[in-house]
């Protein structure tokens, strides 16, 4: 019998076990409850300062950012080196085109016929960076490092607080609820501004749509956060098809249970971003969403056996599009897609990226310089400045060559290869389905990138940052092999 003042070995295993165990889960606890609230609100700000896209909103966002960094840094481990590495690998070339070199080394890796070449007044063998403009890639290069720690640091906090994913991913669906809802009853009840008292002298009225300047940017950020909130339902609905008990009568009464409120209502939810997205009419935006969902589909479809169930999750996202389509009538997108003034516009520019591809395909002309490029090169239009390529891929490669390209195309094949290791790795079922949902947004903004460039929006990047720790987060150990259920 255990008396006050025995000795330890008189206690027994069991009871001794207990504290060691306990210590784990409320340190996990305590990591999610400053996690979940500090990422979501860097969310909300991102989408809800227009993308924040001014100094006075970016500024604030990457300060947050990298504080978010700086705090849960402590929860990085060795296993973590390889992400850190990968990043790096970016950033190092990013940083290297900004740096004064060499005149011969510059001249081996630009080519001398390059129209800038035309405007330089240094001496030929003086020392000069790669970069047209090397204030704006450093710039880029903080941003991009910032958002890569705060990916990074994200991911390892979720490794250690499990339960703070699907907290984080609801979280999300209930600020893009919100963000959709705004939308909606914006464009109905549109005065030419932004949230009714806002207007941007950067874009025409015409491309407002919610709190962005840009619908397709709008678009970009709401197919990251929808295909996301998609797993969360399907996570929700999961759960709910385990507990659910065999009968018509039960599954009645199941209808009017607070879990089956929370599930209708997450569904709705899902439905208001999806006519959302349709709303803003973005074509790249709702072809970027369309493959989300279908990648979702046949992900989650392969995992589940029998006709029925591998046929239940392709015809509910064809229902979510269907009626989302509906709200705005096949006819009037059958008609917006197939007027193609502005896709003929994209191809223009496109034509008028080679010639700089040409001069810069080895070193590239600078990240993030793309917008003064252009000021010294002929385009088919000289009374319209084109800052961006408005094809992310294309952008890349002029102003990064093959300097930036190839390290790009290496992190790319690294999180392609992670996020499938971390699919087939034994976790909890609501976990894997959050990160099916995670891994369809990743395809359909790059999707999207092919005629847009969404991810240059800090408030787009933000999301998109979040979205990739949650498909790259290490599972819980002890998880076990997840199971499709019936849904």
């Amino acid at each position: 019998m255990l008396e006050f003042g025995a000795p330890a070995s008189a206690i027994s295993p069991q009871l001794r076990v207990l504290r060691p165990q306990r210590q784990p889960y409320l340190a996990s606890q305590r990591t999610g409850l400053v996690v979940v609230p500090a990422a979501t609100t860097l969310v909300l700000w991102g989408v809800v300062s227009f993308g924040a896209v001014y100094d006075w909103a970016r500024t604030p966002l990457l300060v947050l950012a990298a504080a978010f960094a700086v705090v849960t840094m402590r929860y990085v481990r060795r296993r973590d080196m390889a992400a850190i590495a990968v990043a790096a690998l970016i950033l190092l070339p990013v940083c290297a085109q900004a740096l004064p070199m060499p005149g011969a080394l510059r001249s081996a890796l630009t080519s001398a016929d390059s129209v800038t070449g035309a405007y330089e007044v240094a001496a030929p063998h003086a020392w000069a960076p790669i970069s047209v403009a090397p204030a704006a890639t450093l710039s880029v290069a903080l941003r991009v490092g910032i958002f890569a720690a705060f990916c990074i640091t994200l991911a390892a906090a979720l490794r250690r607080a499990p339960r703070a994913v699907p907290l984080l991913a609801r979280n999300v669906l209930m600020v893009a609820a919100a963000i959709g809802i705004e939308a909606i009853v914006q464009k109905g009840a549109f005065n030419g501004r932004i949230y009714w008292f806002w207007e941007s002298s950067a874009h025409g009225t015409s491309n407002y749509f919610g709190p962005f300047v840009n619908r397709n940017h709008f678009a970009g950020w709401m197919i990251l956060a929808a295909s996301l909130a998609a797993g969360w339902v399907m996570a929700e609905a999961s759960t709910a098809a385990a507990s659910l008990k065999p009968g018509w009568r039960r599954r009645a009464v199941w209808l009017s249970s607070p879990e089956a409120t929370t599930l209708m209502l997450s569904i709705t939810a899902l439905l208001v971003m999806a006519v959302a997205l349709i709303w803003s009419m973005s074509r790249s935006g709702i072809a970027g969403g369309a493959m989300a969902m279908l990648t979702m589909a046949a992900v989650a479809g392969s995992r589940m056996k029998g006709t029925a169930r591998r046929v239940l999750m392709p015809s509910v996202v064809v229902l979510l599009l269907a009626a989302a389509i509906a709200t705005k009538g096949a006819d009037t997108l059958a008609s917006w897609y197939a007027t193609t003034d502005t896709l003929q516009w994209r191809f223009a520019h496109w034509h008028d990226a080679m010639a700089p591809l040409r001069d810069f395909w080895i070193a590239g002309s600078g990240i993030n310089t793309y917008g003064v490029l252009t000021l010294f090169y002929p385009q088919h239009d000289p009374s319209v400045h084109v800052a961006q390529a408005h094809n992310d891929y294309l952008q890349l490669a002029v102003e990064g060559g093959l300097l930036v390209g190839i390290p790009v195309v290496i992190a790319v094949i690294a999180l392609v290869r992670t996020i499938a290791r971390r699919l087939r790795a034994p976790q909890d079922e609501r976990t894997w389905w959050i990160r099916v949902g995670a891994a369809a947004g990743l395809c359909g903004i790059a999707v999207q990138e092919i005629t847009d460039f969404s991810l240059q929006i800090p408030g787009v990047t933000l999301l998109f940052a979040v979205v990739v720790a949650i498909a790259i987060h290490e599972p819980a150990r002890g998880g076990s092999e997840p199971t499709v259920r019936r849904v």
